[in-house]
């Protein structure tokens, strides 16, 4: 039992052949002292070349000299298919396979999964690394299609998707459909993000059979990003052995660390794509210390972000502990410190999530189902999403929890409101909410104006000069954006009122409409709502 709840902790490592002594006796080292349970060697798999390089029997040949030096290490050692559709830089000899396209015709240096010629590189190539015998195998995260991407809009695509619809679209008329408002919902975004899926998950299948043919107990895992989430348990299932649990990497890293803060956000952004994923998958965080020095990362900047991701559900992590450029051992010996002095608070703090559950009020609501952002005018807009929690409190050092099925009061900022059913809203409106005024019309535009007490739309008036706080007579200066709020029933208290000035400097303001409104609605619910957006 108790071994079920180790940490999963993945090292990765670069394959350097003059160093294999060194970086041997580094792993071994950080091995022994709990650091990691599993080594994960760096393989670079983007095609190159024309036709394309054998890189995978290359590279097969350096990892068995240095896997070799590592003797009867405790560990799991095996392979990062650090790259296989390709990150996006183009190579000095580039290989021609069918690119993702964009909606607006460009072509990125990563290779459209569909492509037949491609799928039978990654047979080649998967066949070779399967032959070296690896504990595992983790597909990295450039094996994706919408995040930074936008969807693949290629001929391989377009074809399939006429098939499946029966129509003739081309890239210029799928993108102008695609394009169109409240296109989300319409059917040519659900077939075309369905395909998006579809051919990643065929193309994980082409990898699990061609290892499948060599051992088919090899596990594989995968790292997703935030925008792709809602496709990443289909493409690890199509990659996991049989009887395997699926093992999902996701995106939350804070690569050159500005500060602390962003933090917060990224916290949700960890908890979002947790409670995007089963609960039966297991959760690597990723406290990536990219580029791989202390110049990027602080240790304990590390520190936090393990921490903070173990707290939001993540049972391990994908650490890079070791500069992957250059041969600098001391790089890196600050973050193996304090992982090593923090090792049992962090498994201690895993065994104490699993039981633990929220209380008080939920300043993220975490989507049952993550947003759909399958479409070009808004793929990564999942990744930008406002909240009271993250953008708000967190950064101020005010408590905040993010909540899947929260139970009591929600807040709620205007872009969180779209991915939440009318039934799910109507229940938040009973348990109580704080909302801002670009949330509340979103609510309204739901039909939901009665549980809110007021009709809320975008400021039309004069602009604003000041907030009047009444119960204090406090005057503080006002933001940049607001909502009206119109009251809607002869309860709403009005607590503060936005207030305009003839001149800069004039005594003698004049009242526009409420700045904040409070109100019980007839489901009991208590509702709070700032005109402005905080």
């Amino acid at each position: 039992m108790m071994q079920d709840l180790r940490l999963k902790t993945i090292q990765v490592v670069p394959m350097f052949q003059d160093h294999q002594e060194a970086l041997g006796n580094d792993l071994c080292g950080m091995v022994q002292c709990g650091i990691c349970t599993d080594i994960a060697f760096i393989f670079t798999m983007v095609p190159e070349g024309n036709p394309p390089y054998d890189k995978a029997q290359s590279l097969c040949d350096r990892y068995r000299g240095i896997r070799a030096s590592l003797g009867a290490v405790r560990a799991n050692v095996g392979i990062l298919a650090q790259a296989t559709i390709g990150h996006g830089y183009t190579p000095d000899t580039p290989a021609d396979f069918q690119k993702i396209t964009a909606h607006d015709g460009r072509e990125f240096y990563m290779m459209c999964p569909m492509g037949g010629p491609f799928q039978e590189y990654l047979r080649k190539a998967f066949t070779a690394i399967a032959k070296t015998g690896p504990d595992f195998i983790m597909v990295d995260d450039d094996f994706r299609l919408l995040h930074g991407r936008g969807g693949c809009f290629c001929p391989l695509h377009i074809a399939e998707i006429n098939r499946r619809t029966g129509r003739g679209e081309t890239r210029e008329s799928l993108s102008l459909l695609l394009a169109r408002p409240g296109a989300a919902s319409s059917e040519e975004a659900i077939v075309f993000d369905s395909l998006q899926q579809d051919s990643m998950v065929q193309a994980a299948g082409v990898i699990r059979q061609a290892v499948d043919a060599v051992d088919p107990e090899i596990p594989i895992s995968f790292c997703t990003c935030v925008g792709d989430v809602r496709h990443a348990d289909a493409v690890a299932s199509a990659l996991a052995a049989k009887g395997q649990q699926r093992v999902v990497r996701i995106n939350n890293g804070r690569y050159l660390e500005p500060g602390q803060r962003n933090f917060a956000a990224r916290m949700v952004h960890t908890a979002f794509q947790r409670a995007a994923l089963a609960p039966e998958t297991l959760v690597l965080a990723e406290p990536d210390t990219c580029p791989h020095n202390r110049y990027s990362m602080g240790a304990q900047a590390l520190h936090g972000h393990y921490a903070g991701s173990i707290l939001e559900g993540c049972g391990g992590a994908k650490h890079w502990l070791t500069r992957t450029r250059f041969f600098e051992p001391g790089s890196g010996i600050a973050y193996r410190n304090i992982l090593v002095k923090h090792r049992g608070f962090y498994e201690e703090l895993y065994r104490q999530v699993r039981t633990m559950t929220a209380e008080g009020i939920a300043s993220v609501a975490l989507p049952q189902t993550p947003y759909f952002n399958g479409i070009p005018a808004r793929h990564d807009g999942v990744s930008s999403v406002a909240t009271w929690g993250g953008d708000l409190l967190g950064r101020m050092g005010i408590p905040a929890n993010f909540v899947k099925n929260p139970a009591g009061p929600v807040m709620m900022k205007g872009g969180e409101v779209e991915p939440f059913a009318d039934e799910e809203l109507a229940r938040f409106l009973k348990q109580g909410m704080i909302l801002d005024g670009k949330a509340a019309w979103a609510l309204c535009k739901r039909g939901f104006e009665r549980e809110l007490g007021v009709r809320a739309e975008p400021w039309p008036g004069a602009r604003v000069s000041q907030e009047h706080w009444l119960a204090e007579n406090l005057m503080l200066p006002a933001g940049t954006v607001y909502y009206r709020l119109a009251p809607a029933d002869a309860n709403v208290n009005v607590a503060a009122n936005l207030m305009r000035l003839p001149w800069s400097e004039s005594g003698e303001p004049q009242a526009l409409g409420p700045a904040a409104a409070c109100f019980e609605n007839h489901l009991g619910g208590r509702i709070v709502i700032f005109a402005g957006t905080p």
